[in-house]
């Protein structure tokens, strides 16, 4: 009979941790890869109103110090939210800026996420253990043409920028 300290043990060692993000584009797609250490399953389906997909990651646990990635807006890729949703299940929720047709598959410690790049080059985004080669493999984006500012006449009124207007708090830590 195995005690139980050692049963859980067992079963601990089983459950892999989801330890990185990374936004890339990777030729004409944009692809958001989930760093797993270990072999896991997944759920995968895509909502609209707001356009979304859901990944859930069975048998693991969530590593990542945050739970939101908030103004990413990068190759569709509005935000990603990631939560532990059940005890051995990580949902990995990527908001995008329109639908987007996907594929999901594994390979080289990561579940990565495919889908059109609406949005052409851009500069790539990683957190926590990022997987390997997908961020470092990817050429840098070329660099935008410096534009000249023009600054108005002193008598000018001043206006606000065009958009909606932002609230924002600071908290010390």
């Amino acid at each position: 009979m195995m005690p139980i300290f050692a049963l859980w043990a067992v079963v601990q060692a089983a459950v892999a941790s989801v330890s990185g993000l990374a936004v890339a584009p990777v030729d004409d797609r944009t692809e958001v890869a989930i760093a797993v250490d270990g072999a896991v399953t997944w759920n995968d389906f895509a909502m609209s109103d707001p356009a979304r997909i859901v990944i859930d990651v069975n048998g693991s646990r969530n590593a990542l110090r945050q739970q939101r990635y908030l103004g990413l807006d990068r190759g569709g890729v509005r935000a990603i939210r990631v939560s532990q949703y059940q005890p051995e299940v990580v949902r990995i929720v990527i908001d995008l800026a329109a639908p987007a047709a996907y594929t999901v598959d594994a390979s080289g410690g990561a579940l990565r996420v495919r889908f059109a790049n609406p949005a052409g080059g851009f500069e790539p985004w990683r957190t926590g253990d990022a997987p390997a080669g997908v961020v470092a493999a990817q050429p840098a984006p070329a660099a935008a043409p410096q534009q000249p500012i023009a600054y108005a006449a002193q008598d000018a009124p001043l206006r606000p920028p065009p958009g909606r207007p932002i609230t924002v708090y600071f908290e010390a830590t």
